[in-house]
Formats: C-alpha cells, structure tokens, sequence
C-alpha cells in the first residue's frame, strides 16, 4: 500500500496540471462512474473537482475524477472514524476512515465550492 505523500506525488506525476488544495487518506467507496468499493488511497480537491488516487488489492492504480459541478450534496462526520460523504445525481462516493490530511478543510472547500 502506498504512503499518502506517495499518492501524492504520483498524482502530481499523472497529472501536472493539477493545483492540489485540500486531501484527505482513508477507503474509498464509489457508485459513480466506475464502481469501486474498499480502496485505499488519496482523495484530493482541486478548484474544481475532486480527484481519487489508490490501488487496489492488486496493485493496480485506480482514478475517480468527480466534477464540482455534480456534487449536489456533501455530508461529514469529523469525530472519530472521519468520513466524507458526496451525494450526486449519478451515485454516491464516500472516503471513510480518514487517517491523515485535513478533513475539516476538504469539508469546507466542498461545502463552499459544490451544490
């Protein structure tokens, strides 16, 4: 499993024109677009979308890129086993288990920037 600042940094590899603000780490869980379920990886918000990078149990790199503009809802709970929540018209995503980055500030992007 890679390490966070590794996600990041192949991210930023992949994707130069990126301009990363806010992450967060934990599982990821998808039913929007490509399903994924259980993955472990990066969850970044950039100006304008939210962008998954991880690995699953194969090793096998696995990208989810959400536009701003289809997030209709987003909820979180902070405390605890931290999760993030993002409702859209075609399904769900959802980042559990947030072991590091700053969630509190991804909320508040989200909040301020979607739906």
């Amino acid at each position: 499993m890679a390490h966070p600042s590794q996600l990041l940094d192949q991210l930023k590899k992949e994707k130069p024109e990126l301009e990363v603000q806010h992450w967060v780490y934990g599982i990821f869980n998808t039913n929007y677009a490509e399903p994924a379920s259980g993955i472990k990886g990066i969850l970044t918000a950039t100006g304008s979308e939210l962008v998954f990078l991880g690995h699953d149990a194969s090793g096998e790199g696995k990208t989810a890129i959400i536009p701003f503009t289809d997030i209709r809802r987003v909820t979180a709970v902070l405390s605890g086993a931290a999760q993030i929540t993002c409702q859209t018209d075609a399904g769900n995503l959802e980042i559990s288990y947030i072991s590091r980055g700053d969630a509190a500030a991804l909320v508040a992007h989200l909040e301020t920037h979607c739906g």
